[in-house]
This record gives structure tokens, sequence and C-alpha cells, in this order.
């Protein structure tokens, strides 16, 4: 905290990582500039609010005399700035921050900020697919352990926001992306894990070795406990930059055995839980449980604790569930699947005779994978990104509409006895949607609508 006292701030961004950093320095820093280039939007909109309502302004409480909101970049030229702490939506490539780089103004990640202010143990936990549910499960694993924990970061919760609730015995659970991890040096958690790393996001990335280098930024400090997947080769060829790190694989008997034909989880040799009574899909979902129970042993929960857990823990929405099954046909949600490698991951979770909802806003990804890799009964192809997805379909079974609501009639009038209705686009949703979370809110409604009335 001293480091930001009595300096002059920029908060770049002011959405809900914005807003806890403010809260954070509000009565430490000596002059703080919050730019956000939608203020004059917000601010016309909220004055409306205000005229009807009758509303006290949403700026009020944070006007004061050293509090400057700017929307306009060319007003902070030439104020002297100590810091600029940047919101993970702001890419790096804006050329407000090229020049705050231009300036060696020292730019800070929201997650790097409010990860100084914490005390106690940062639990990191980073990839390509299945962190918040990894994140979850940890966090539910401490919540039963009677632990003072907290839920923060990607997951919805900016960890500026819990910061000052922390103590020296907080157990913090911390979901992170590469759009955090972009602008961090200095990130001090107790302990790491990459689960994966496929190509997304490189429509900001360029390439997948710098996101790949730029996921394991979340492993800069050295006294870090770093936990890899190695399965995953992106995960794996990191792993091997580290000589004291734990490694874990779903495809040997250190972690898996079989004894009586049923497979247990062993962790240091001590059998933990059966697979069987675990409630969540797949073998992605095995590698989300495997670095839970990793990580929840470097702070010595009990194996009962952990078992009841897993036991109880259903997982999440949006993630391979299970929406309804009707005359025999299942359908399915997974509309948190933005990209190839998670929606691979669904097609070998459910098997055969699959209906595929495939198709959004493009991240510049390959979809050919998706089909040399599985054969699809028929894949319904839809949105900003149908005519990429349908040149490199080749022979397979395939259908272009227009929009989400066609593509989810089409698959469901073509579904028969035993198949499996997949929502897994493997891309954004914002052609369409203003999130995942909404997109598979539509699915689940068609479903019922479908099931119940034989019509959308």
């Amino acid at each position: 905290m001293k480091n930001f006292e009595n300096k002059n701030i920029l908060i770049f961004g002011y959405g809900k990582s914005g807003k806890a950093v403010f809260d954070l320095i509000k009565n430490t820093a000596n002059n703080i500039y919050i730019y956000d280039k939608k203020f004059n939007y917000k601010m016309q909109n909220n004055n409306k609010i205000n005229k009807n309502n009758n509303k006290n302004n949403y700026f009020d409480n944070i006007l004061n005399k050293n509090i400057y909101l700017i929307d306009n970049f060319d007003k902070l030229i030439n104020i002297k700035l100590h810091f600029c702490i940047i919101s993970p939506g702001v890419n790096l490539a804006n050329k407000n921050i090229k020049y705050l780089k231009q300036q060696n103004i020292k730019i800070l990640s929201e997650l790097e900020f409010g990860a100084s202010f914490c005390q106690g143990k940062i639990f990191a936990i980073t990839g390509t697919n299945g962190k918040t549910t990894t994140v979850n499960l940890l966090y539910q694993i401490f919540k039963n352990a009677k632990k003072d924990c907290y839920l923060c970061g990607n997951v919805g919760t900016p960890i500026s926001e819990i910061a000052i609730k922390t103590q020296k015995n907080s157990l913090i659970v911390c979901e992170v992306s590469s759009f955090q991890l972009e602008t961090t040096k200095n990130f001090k958690p107790f302990a790491s894990c990459i689960l994966n790393i496929e190509p997304d996001h490189l429509d900001r990335h360029k390439n997948l070795e710098n996101y790949c280098n730029i996921k394991n930024k979340i492993n800069n400090f050295w006294k870090t406990k770093k936990v890899f997947n190695v399965d995953n080769i992106n995960v794996n060829k990191l792993s091997k930059k580290y000589f004291n790190s734990i490694n874990f694989s779903c495809n040997n008997n250190i972690f898996l055995k079989t004894i009586n034909k049923i497979d247990y989880i062993f962790y240091k040799n001590k059998k933990i839980v059966s697979t069987d009574k675990i409630n969540l899909l797949g073998k992605k979902n095995l590698e989300n449980v495997l670095c839970a129970i990793i990580l929840a042993k470097e702070v010595n929960i009990s194996d009962k604790i952990i078992e009841q857990t897993l036991k109880n823990f259903k997982g999440l929405p949006n993630r391979l569930e299970i929406v309804k099954k009707s005359k025999n046909i299942t359908y399915i949600n997974d509309s948190k699947s933005t990209n190839i490698l998670s929606t691979l991951f669904a097609l070998e979770t459910v098997g055969e005779n699959v209906i595929l909802l495939l198709g959004g806003s493009d991240k510049n990804l390959n979809f050919f994978p998706i089909f040399e890799k599985h054969k699809i009964k028929h894949t319904v192809i839809f949105g900003e990104v149908a005519k990429k997805i349908a040149k490199v379909a080749g022979e397979a079974d395939y259908t272009v509409v227009d929009n989400f609501k066609t593509a989810c009639k089409t698959a469901f009038a073509m579904a028969r006895e035993n198949d499996t209705v997949l929502l897994s686009p493997a891309c954004a949703s914002f052609d369409e949607f203003t999130s995942y979370e909404e997109r598979g809110q539509k699915f689940v409604e068609y479903v019922n609508k479908f099931t119940e009335t034989h019509t959308l």
C-alpha cells in the first residue's frame, strides 16, 4: 500500500475492476485520474436517469477535490503520473497505453495491484479451459474445511474488491486470465496451476507462442508452488523450465489407479476418492479435479473434506450442463466452450450420435481439428464465422443457418432417439449475445420450449 501513497494514479477503464481499484486507493493516493472513453455516454445516460427518477448521480461517490474523471485522454498529456492501473479488457495495442509506456509510466494489471494488498495465500489458476470449474471446486473445498477463504479474479469478483478483507490466515482462490496476466511482472501467488493451453484469443495475442508466454507469467515469482497438467503438450513444455514443479497427469498410474475394476484418484500414494463418485463429466473435468486436490493438499486439507466436496460438487451452468433428456434425446449446454480445445473435450465426453451447434463471433481460430478428430453425426453452423467454418468442414454433414435460434430449431428437429444435441460453439458469442451466459440461457429456454411444444 505504501507504494501508492501520495502518488498520482491513473485508473484506465472504469468497469468492475476499475471501481474496485478506486475503492482501494481513494483515501491514500495524492490525485486519482479515472479515464474511460465511455464517460460522456455514461454521464449523459445517468443525467437522464436522475431527471426521470430523482436518483443520486452515479458518480457522486467518487467526485472529490483530488479525483478527476477523464473522458478525453489528451487532458492527461501534461500531468505527471506515477502509476497506471489497467483493466483486463484494455488491449495493450491501445494507442493511449503505448503513449504511457513511452513516458515510462509504470503500468500494472488490476490483478497484480489487488494482489499486492492481499494478506494470506493466493492460489492462482489459469488455462484455456476449466479455470472457472476448478476455482469454484477449490473454493468449495476450503469453505467446507471452515477456512477464511475468498473467490476472485476472472470468475467475476476483482481481487482488488476482496483484498482489504483478507488476513494472514486467508486462502484466496483466484481465476487468472491471459488478459490479466499480460501486464503482470511481480504477481506473487502462494501456488499456481496451468491447466491447459490451446489457441485462443489470438486476435489479441497474435500467436500461440505469445499466448503461452503470457500464461506462464503466473510463475514469475520463484517461490510460487508451481503445478502443471503435463497431459497438455504446451503446458508440458512450460513445466520443463522448472526443476521443482508438481506435474500431474490423467494418463499414468500415479494419480489414477484401478482397484477391483474401480478407478480411484490418488495423491502421494493415498487414495482420495473413486471417480464414479464425482458428479462431473469427462476427462477435462478429471484434470480440474486433480488440480484442486493438489492445491488443497498444499495447505493440508483433509482427505475426508476433499472427498465429501467432490461427491457433492455438481459443476457449473454452461459447462457440459445436461439441460434435459426427452424421448431419449439428451440436450447439453456447453456454451462456455469458446475455443477449439474445449469443444473437442466436449465431443470426446459425450461420445457418438452428436448433433453439434457450432459458431458465433470470430476469434481467429482454425476449426479444421473439430472435423478431423471427431465423427459428428451432423453440425449446424451459425453466426458471424459460419462461412469460415463451412470452408474447412470438408465432407462432413453440415447445415449453415443465419442465426442462433434457427440453429437450435434445425438441430432439435433433426435429433432422433439416442442422439445428443450439443451446444459447444467453439466461438465467442458477441455477434448475437452479450455473453456466453446469455447464449446458454437462450439454449436452455429453447430446449424447454421445444420439448414441451415441439416448436420454437
